[in-house]
């Protein structure tokens, strides 16, 4: 397995400082039963991703209730994240959830700041609560 870094250009990168992404993915089904098969196919996908995706540093599938399944994923970049969203076994996933009539959403979020209490693994972010502050004087 490799463990890509955070804030390290995956090879699909070519940003000077790569700014770490997160995916949240929360799909409801309108049949339990389809839960089964979406979480095979998760483990499938996640287990191929973790070999093949350098951008990769982790996912996690959770069942929220007997209809939804919630997915997290955390990327180096956005052009990793974005180079697998195009490879044919995740468009055929999406294709499949899309064919089972099942409601998606999915957002994608970049780091905004960090606290004062991490350490230095990304250096071009100020701690949150200064840039808000900075942020609150403009304005």
């Amino acid at each position: 397995m490799r463990t890509a870094s955070i804030g390290a250009p995956s090879s699909a990168g070519t940003q000077e400082q790569a700014q770490p992404v997160c995916v949240l993915t929360r799909i409801e089904f309108p049949n339990r039963l389809m839960m089964f098969p979406a979480l095979r196919l998760f483990r499938r996908i996640h287990h191929n991703a973790r070999t093949r995706e350098e951008g990769l540093v982790l996912a996690h599938c959770w069942r929220t209730n007997s209809h939804t399944l919630t997915l997290v994923s955390l990327w180096t970049d956005l052009a990793s994240m974005a180079q697998f969203a195009g490879l044919e076994e995740h468009v055929n996933a999406v294709r499949w959830t899309i064919r089972a009539k099942a409601r998606a959403w999915s957002g994608v979020f970049d780091l905004r700041g960090t606290s004062y209490r991490t350490e230095d693994w990304i250096t071009t972010r100020k701690p949150w609560m200064e840039e808000l502050c900075a942020q609150n004087d403009r304005d």
